[in-house]
C-alpha cells in the first residue's frame, strides 16, 4: 500500500516536471522589454489643460509591430518615416487626442484617438483606416498603439526628420 502511494505520487511529480518542461520549451524565458520612463523636465500637464503647442516635441511610437520616432511641431502635426508618414492633430480636448494620418508611399490615410495620461506625457489608443487607394470604405481595421513624449530609444531606427511647415503638411 505504502508503495502504491510512492508510486503515484512519484508519478504525480513527474507529470508536473514534464508540464514544467514543456512550458519552457514552448514559450523560453520570454520578458517583456520594459516600459520606457517618461522622466521629462519642466511642467507636469494635466491632460485637461493640454494645448496642441504641449504636443510639440519628440514621441515614440509602440504597436507590436514595432517602434519609430515621431517629430511633432507647435501645432501637434509632424512626420514619421513609415511609408512617409505625416501626423495631424485634429483635436485635443479634456485628454482626448484625435486627428489624422497620410502615408504617400502606401496610399493609404486614417484617423486615430488617443487618450492622454495624467501626466500628458503617454497616451495610448488606436489608429484606423479611411483609404486605401481608391477604396474610401476599407474593411481593414487598424490597430492598438502608444506614444511615449521621450527622446527616441537608441533602439529605435528610424529617426524622422523635423517637421515641414503645417502647409506643407496637407494631401493634395
Amino acid at each position: 500500500m505504502i508503495k502504491n502511494l510512492e508510486t503515484a505520487h512519484l508519478r504525480k511529480w513527474k507529470m508536473v516536471g514534464v508540464f514544467l518542461l514543456l512550458q519552457f520549451v514552448f514559450f523560453g524565458c520570454r520578458s517583456t522589454p520594459p516600459e520606457p520612463q517618461v522622466d521629462a523636465p519642466g511642467p507636469t500637464l494635466q491632460p485637461s489643460s493640454m494645448k496642441k503647442s504641449d504636443l510639440a516635441g519628440t514621441w515614440e511610437y509602440r504597436d507590436e509591430n514595432g517602434v519609430y520616432c515621431l517629430t511633432l511641431n507647435q501645432e501637434g502635426h509632424g512626420v514619421y518615416e513609415w511609408q512617409g508618414g505625416r501626423l495631424l492633430t485634429t483635436k485635443l480636448d479634456n485628454g482626448g487626442w484625435q486627428g489624422k494620418w497620410y502615408q504617400t508611399k502606401n496610399d493609404r490615410e486614417g484617423e486615430f484617438n488617443l487618450l492622454l495620461s495624467s501626466s500628458g506625457k503617454q497616451a495610448e489608443g488606436r489608429w484606423w483606416y479611411t483609404r486605401i487607394a481608391d477604396n474610401h470604405s476599407p474593411a481593414q481595421s487598424g490597430r492598438r498603439f502608444s506614444l511615449f513624449q521621450m527622446p527616441c530609444s537608441p533602439q529605435v531606427e528610424h529617426k524622422l526628420p523635423s517637421t515641414p511647415p503645417v502647409e506643407d503638411q496637407r494631401p493634395s
